[in-house]
């Protein structure tokens, strides 16, 4: 399965026209380390995805943020793990090509692939995964000279699988890696 966190999908679009083909199937990342708790974290699955959705978009928009001024301090606010370390590979590179991103992406849809371990507290494994349509419509990736980098026609909704990690210490959901998904296109 290839990562593409949301930045790097834009870095890939701003070099190259970027398909999603569904020729590969995905299958869901391995959970984090166990957490010190089992106890159930939410009342139900609607409670776990109504949070869920609230995290994955504070996440979206810390790194909608990082993109356009290069700070990075939110996105420890907000992610863990391999999303993080992502995340700020992602501002490097821009940095580093004198790009940045202009206006905002919109999560569009969100469904819960798995959230038991929150909701019935029967593992250690506190996390929850989620289907999520990113839509980058609202954005523009635009090179030091102010050229948009973006290639006309490009895909701009991309289906992705993320997961999502109770953190005790912060009293919630972060965002612990996020994948494009290779099967159905399910934001079509």
């Amino acid at each position: 399965m290839r990562k593409y966190p949301r930045a790097s999908l834009l870095a890939l679009a701003a070099l190259a026209a970027f398909a999603l083909s569904g020729c590969f199937a995905a299958t869901p990342v391995e959970p984090p380390a166990p957490t010190a708790s089992a106890t159930p974290v939410f009342a139900s699955e609607e409670e776990a995805l109504a949070a869920a959705t609230e995290a994955y978009a504070a996440y979206q928009q810390a790194v909608d943020g990082a993109l356009t001024t290069y700070e990075i301090d939110r996105l420890s606010k907000v992610s863990v793990g391999t999303a993080l370390e992502e995340a700020v590979s992602s501002v490097a590179e821009f940095v580093e090509s004198d790009q940045r991103q202009f206006g905002s992406s919109a999560v569009k849809v969100v469904s819960i692939v798995d959230a038991s371990s929150l909701v019935d507290g029967s593992e250690l494994d506190q996390f929850l995964q989620i289907y999520a349509c990113l839509d980058l419509g609202g954005t523009d990736v635009l090179d030091g000279e102010g050229r948009s980098v973006v290639p006309a026609g490009s895909a701009r909704v991309y289906p992705l699988i993320a997961t999502l990690t109770w953190s005790d210490q912060a009293s919630r959901l972060l965002v612990s890696s996020e994948e494009s998904w290779d099967g159905k296109n399910f934001c079509a």
